[in-house]
């Protein structure tokens, strides 16, 4: 009897993918994958500006773990992760809306409009509840737990693209970059938000800046901002009382967003144009390292959690790649994801 029925009992989980793959917000199942002698934990989530779909991996094997399914119009742009890791946010460039995964389920649980143009980076207050996005000329602020949007805010004394966007550890504030030289911090109580300070990059570095990301590693009493006017460089602050403290520059390096590893010692950062990552040494921030990598234009980059591996999102028309490096960015591997998530992508590790 077995035998009779056997060619359709192997054709079935393909046919639940499909099922699964048709039915909207949802998650399609793929193969997994074995480990090295030391597992890497966690997964490694991937979404481009030009899709709806992401992918989670294995950071051992990039093996794809999981699809989610976000809705038919998303496209997945900067991504937020809660500080319980139980939460990821994804805002959408191309509308209003901000999608939100629950990485336990790994299902796409929730949409929010945050109502302003083009979302860019976001970041979750300390609470884990509720997230601020950074927007054209605003700020909007989110319930991520209730899906509830909050309210928005236009900048003061600043105008542009609202790029990136992080918690200040030491003062629960959340900090965005204007790209017209400005960084904003907010002050959240409960569900109301206020714009407390603006730094004027540009009247301390005395010249145009252009920002784009902002990273406050962890154990620094510091903090990071990209500058991509040339010449590049990183400007640095002091967390607690927001001095600023100097800016290392490179007349080479572009330097757009960073990833910051998790044990604090090293930023590394993509170009965007070239196939190269250009790092920074926390402890020592006195010059922008260089280094080459195969595989694509270098678009997205995440550190896994024990800060000993680096993966990048890499597009090299028509592919795009994964590409997984150790953390002196020596190759290791690659894998394709398709190229409809287009040429700019994000990464993220997740507990």
């Amino acid at each position: 009897m077995f035998k009779k029925f056997a060619p359709f009992l192997l054709l079935l989980p393909l046919a639940l993918m499909a099922l699964l793959s048709f039915f909207g917000c949802g998650t399609v199942s793929s193969s997994g994958g074995g480990g090295g002698a030391v597992p890497l934990a966690g997964s490694l989530y991937v979404s481009g500006y030009l899709s709806n779909e992401v992918y989670v991996l294995d950071p051992n094997t990039l093996a794809v773990k999981s699809i989610i399914k976000l809705p038919d119009v998303a496209r997945g742009n900067w991504m937020g992760l809660s500080p319980d890791g139980k939460k990821l946010c994804i805002t959408d460039y191309s509308g209003t809306d901000v999608y939100v995964i629950n990485t336990e389920t790994v299902t796409c649980e929730r949409t929010i409009n945050a109502h302003e143009t083009s979302p860019m980076g976001i970041a979750f207050t300390a609470t884990g509840t509720t997230a601020v996005v950074a927007q054209d000329d605003w700020i909007s602020h989110i319930g991520v737990e209730n899906g509830l949007y909050l309210d928005s805010r236009p900048f003061i004394d600043a105008s542009g693209n609202g790029y990136g966007a992080a918690l200040n550890p030491l003062n629960n504030r959340i900090y965005v970059v204007a790209s017209t030289n400005r960084i904003l911090s907010y002050a959240i109580s409960g569900y109301s938000s206020s714009q407390n300070t603006t730094i004027d990059a540009e009247a301390l570095y005395g010249d145009n800046c252009w920002l784009r990301d902002i990273s406050f590693p962890a154990g620094t009493n510091r903090f990071f901002v990209t500058k991509t006017n040339w010449p590049y460089g990183v400007m640095m602050f002091n967390s607690s009382d927001e001095s600023y403290i100097n800016t290392v520059t490179s007349e080479s390096a572009m330097v757009r967003r960073i990833a910051a590893a998790p044990n604090g010692g090293m930023l590394y950062m993509n170009d965007g144009c070239y196939s190269q990552i250009n790092t920074l040494n926390v402890n020592n921030p006195t010059s922008i390292d260089i280094h080459a990598v195969s595989g694509g234009s270098v678009a997205g980059i995440a550190v896994s959690l024990d800060s000993n591996y680096v993966f990048v999102f890499a597009y090299d028309s028509p592919h795009t790649r994964v590409v997984k490096l150790d953390k002196n960015l020596n190759f290791i591997a690659s894998a394709e994801v398709p190229s409809t998530l287009g040429s700019w992508g994000s990464l993220m590790m997740v507990p």
